[in-house]
């Protein structure tokens, strides 16, 4: 298999993430928001 052409196919989607007010640290989804972060500035 190989790609079809990455550099003419992109696509944007919005993620929201929804947490209770409180609520304890969520190692998951702190470390999956960094990964997004990453991808939004590169």
């Amino acid at each position: 298999m190989r790609s079809i052409q990455p550099q003419s196919r992109f696509f944007y989607t919005e993620f929201s993430a929804i947490t209770r007010k409180g609520a304890r640290p969520n190692l998951i989804l702190d470390a999956y928001m960094e990964e997004l972060e990453k991808l939004e500035n590169s």
